[in-house]
């Protein structure tokens, strides 16, 4: 590995002094006239993908001013580096604001800070980057692919995003045992989920177009439609294969948004 020290100046290692460049946008440069490029792009007709979808966004290094072995982490908002990924979250000292790579600004500290106060109320934290976001459309649920320092890329369900770009790339603390999911950025949280929300909940009243209004009793995926059972108002039972839009006044799944 490069040890940034009397390297030849085509070198792409990334970790040049200052004003080294190499041949490509890799080499660690001083911040000045530095332009970070778009950070996603569109996925079908609702969602959107990151740019550095393919990469390693967190790699083990070895630190070319002492040697250590750290972590280097990129994201949507620049880079960190850390001796280890948990609690402490002990960031790596040895380069300060001034040094960016090709991922943009060193973000350690505030970077550090933010997780520390974050992952006090999490159990078991991993850290993470979203790499990619739909929209479910029926359900009204987000589907968030997120890549973990640890686990790989885990799939998951939040409640509806209202700008799903805002969130790609974004850093976040996931905690499966509190199925809880921190955005770093935004020091915002949400419930998450490992399958998609059915977009009806039981106990609750609709109104079915033909069959007027009554309190759902129960609710089965069958493919892209729903199993039902309705007690109507009139009534009687009834049981029914719908779709979503068959039920008018649906209430949303999760009372508290924290968007």
């Amino acid at each position: 590995m490069c040890n940034a020290e009397n390297h030849h100046p085509s070198c792409t290692c990334g970790f040049g002094g200052v004003g080294h460049r190499g041949k490509s946008p890799g080499g660690w440069h001083n911040t000045e006239n530095y332009a970070r490029p778009t950070s996603y792009h569109s996925v079908g007709s609702n969602g959107y993908r990151w740019n550095n979808y393919d990469d390693d966004w967190c790699i083990s290094i070895i630190c070319c001013r002492c040697g250590a072995s750290i972590f280097l982490v990129h994201y949507n908002g620049g880079y960190a580096s850390f001796d280890v990924l948990g609690k402490p979250w002990s960031k790596h000292p040895c380069y300060d604001s001034s040094y960016s790579s090709k991922y943009g600004q060193n973000n350690t500290e505030v970077l550090h800070q933010q997780i520390t106060y974050q992952s006090q109320w999490l159990t078991t934290p991993v850290i993470g980057v979203i790499i990619e976001c739909h929209q479910e459309v029926e359900s009204r649920d987000t589907q968030v692919l997120v890549r973990c320092a640890e686990e790989g890329t885990v799939k998951i369900y939040i409640p509806q995003h209202p700008v799903l770009r805002r969130i790609i790339g974004d850093i976040i603390l996931l905690s499966k045992p509190d199925r809880k999911i921190v955005f770093i950025s935004t020091a915002s949280s949400c419930l998450f989920q490992f399958e998609v929300s059915l977009p009806f909940v039981v106990g609750e009243r609709y109104e079915h177009e033909v069959h007027g209004w009554g309190e759902l009793i129960s609710i089965i995926r069958v493919g892209d439609k729903f199993g039902i059972e309705m007690k109507l108002d009139e009534g009687s039972s009834r049981k029914m294969l719908i779709s979503a839009t068959d039920l008018k006044l649906p209430k949303a799944r999760y009372a508290n948004r924290y968007w």
